[in-house]
């Protein structure tokens, strides 16, 4: 393979490599307990009254804290 192509074809992989282990998970489960942050802690409040007012939270700031209900326990 000529070197001209090789290099960045390496440089190109280990970036790769190196940005798939760096990127952390997309959904994890929320702990009301100790939330991360105000949307969380809001999210906490609302699940507390229910499922239904968790979900209208989540709908009307998914675009702001980016939620998603299942990251939530709701009655368990």
């Amino acid at each position: 393979m000529n070197r001209s192509i090789r290099i960045p074809l390496i440089a190109l992989a280990a970036a790769i490599a190196l940005a798939t282990t760096l990127v952390p998970p997309a959904h994890s489960a929320v702990n009301c307990a100790n939330p991360q942050g105000t949307g969380e802690a809001r999210a906490c409040e609302k699940a507390a009254q229910g499922a239904n007012e968790l979900r209208r939270f989540i709908e009307r700031t998914q675009s702001i804290y980016q939620l998603s209900p299942r990251d939530f326990r709701v009655g368990q």
